[in-house]
């Protein structure tokens, strides 16, 4: 597997990729219907965030805003609990040490984020982070990728992203920076892959050697 000759940074994704945040999520779709079915709205929030934005063409931007206060109850809640991927910090202190920058790109809220990582004692190693509202669209778009490259003053062919979901991989792509899937949701062959979040320093950090 090949890597970008000029890497400057690595992105990931947080949630199933670092760590697991172990969010309640048949509670929270009872709220989110609860509080739909009180406008006379029927959703099931099966795809809580893709259902939301649908709701709120119906409904306007205040059930909007009430639907994302409850789910950042619950991404808060699951964030004070996070499961870290083992190596997760020292992967990270490998990359920081090697002189890369590091972001993290998540449909979650960035305070969710920002708890997760201060309980997994991540968090000064992160350059970035940005969460769902920090961009008119999130994943599947491209924007808080190239965001995040913008904010970090890099351009897109000198960074990788790390994901586990479609979604991170569409987002990647359409942001014209390489994309690395771990975990087992995607299936294409053509896609390169890791199955443990330490193999990234392999691959990054041998290529920054070779750089220099």
């Amino acid at each position: 597997m090949e890597v970008k000759k000029a890497l400057k940074a690595v992105l990931f994704d947080l949630d199933e990729t670092l760590l697991k945040l172990p969010i309640q999520y048949d509670e929270l779709r009872r709220r989110l219907r609860e509080h739909a079915s009180r406008f006379n709205l029927n959703y099931d929030f099966h795809h809580i965030l893709d259902d939301v934005e649908k709701a709120s063409q119906i409904l306007g931007e205040k059930f909007r805003k009430e639907c994302y206060e409850i789910i950042e109850q619950y991404e808060c809640q699951a964030a004070q609990k996070p499961i870290a991927e083992k190596d997760m910090k020292t992967t990270l202190e490998k990359l920081k040490k090697a002189g890369l920058k590091i972001g993290i790109i998540s449909r979650n809220s960035r305070k969710a984020v920002a708890l997760a990582l201060q309980k997994t004692g991540t968090l000064k190693l992160i350059d970035i982070i940005i969460g769902r509202e920090d961009t008119p669209k999130t994943k599947p778009h491209p924007d808080p990728i190239i965001k995040a490259l913008e904010k970090l003053g890099i351009k897109p062919s000198e960074a990788i992203y790390v994901g586990d979901h479609p979604y991170d991989q569409a987002a990647a792509t359409a942001a014209n920076t390489t994309f690395i899937a771990i975990g087992n949701k995607i299936k294409s062959n053509k896609t390169p892959h890791i199955k443990h979040i330490n193999e990234i320093t392999k691959l990054t950090i041998n290529t920054q050697r070779q750089n220099h």
